[in-house]
C-alpha cells in the first residue's frame, strides 16, 4: 500500500495533504520523493475543489541513507 493518509493541512491555505508510504529501500524513496517534488510543481488541485494537492513521504528520516532508522 502505497498511500498512508489524506488530510486537509491548511483550509487557510486551500492545501489538500497526502502522505505516502515509504518504500522499503532508501534508493526507491528517492525516487518517489522526485516524482513527489514533481507532483507539488505541477501545482495541482484535488478535482471539484480549489484545494491544492501537496504531496510527501510519511516519514523523511527513512530514506535518508545516513540518518538512523526511525518512524515518525
Amino acid at each position: 500500500m502505497l498511500l498512508k493518509q489524506i488530510s486537509c493541512l491548511n483550509w487557510k491555505k486551500n492545501r489538500l495533504l497526502v502522505r505516502i508510504h515509504n518504500a522499503s529501500r532508501p534508493a526507491a524513496n528517492k525516487k518517489i520523493q522526485k516524482l513527489l517534488e514533481y507532483l507539488n510543481d505541477s501545482e495541482m488541485n484535488f478535482p471539484g475543489t480549489q484545494l491544492r494537492l501537496h504531496y510527501e513521504l510519511a516519514s523523511k528520516k527513512l530514506w535518508d541513507e545516513n540518518s538512523s532508522l526511525e518512524v515518525s
